[in-house]
């Protein structure tokens, strides 16, 4: 191998860690996430389509074909989180291969008003929330790129990847603690600023593209050799 095009310094450093030489690699971004760079949603139209008020506040959900006793444990525990607070929905964003009913019951059983989006695009759905929860689901980090607050859940038996505290994503891990860091985080504009200030962002160091043009800057690099 040659030449290397990294999604940012995070990742260069990774690969130096296993051999590769600097030079060898470019730093180009993700083409992954062009998109997000000038992605337009009509907010007010989705919500309006997902049953949403516009005063609202939305915490989403996105879930994983996790056993039935985890998924248990999350959506009981989020929707104790909720049912206190007036004002906010829970948008459920379940797993393609799950089809949901289990949170969704759970919500009724508290009281917790819900929007439910199996089918539409992810990030449409992240950009109309206001912080989005999980284990291991890549939506968390993408929320991150997006600058949505993300709230990692680590108090089930599976286990969370290290990466989530390592980059310094607000991770819960007793469930007792989540209705505080729920409300705050939805509630409590300071607290949305620290844990954004925290997370990762499409700077340099996670995936360069704050411009949308990693693609642009592979093909140059291909164009080049």
């Amino acid at each position: 191998v040659d030449h290397v095009a990294a999604w940012g310094e995070l990742s260069k450093g990774f690969l130096v860690t296993r051999g590769y030489d600097p030079d060898q690699i470019t730093v180009c971004g993700s083409p992954k996430f062009d998109h997000l760079h000038d992605l337009e949603v009509d907010e007010e139209q989705l919500r309006s389509d997902l049953g949403i008020d516009d005063d609202s506040d939305v915490l989403m959900l996105a879930s994983q074909p996790f056993s039935e006793n985890v998924r248990r444990t999350i959506a009981t525990a989020v929707c104790e989180s909720l049912e206190s607070m007036s004002g906010v929905v829970l948008l459920i964003r379940p797993h393609p291969r799950e089809d949901g009913a289990l949170i969704r019951d759970i919500a009724a059983q508290h009281d917790v008003k819900t929007a439910y989006a199996p089918h539409q695009d992810i990030h449409h759905l992240v950009e109309v929330a206001d912080a989005v929860t999980g284990i291991n689901t890549s939506v968390l980090f993408e929320a991150s790129l997006m600058d949505t607050p993300a709230i990692v859940l680590d108090f089930t038996d599976e286990p969370i990847q290290e990466f989530w505290r390592r980059e310094g994503f607000t991770v819960v891990d007793d469930a007792a603690d989540l209705p505080s860091v729920v409300q705050r985080t939805l509630r409590d504009e300071s607290y949305q600023a620290s844990i954004l200030s925290s997370q990762p962002s499409m700077g340099m160091r996670y995936a360069h593209n704050e411009d949308g043009r990693a693609a642009e800057r592979i093909a140059d690099l291909i164009s080049s050799i």
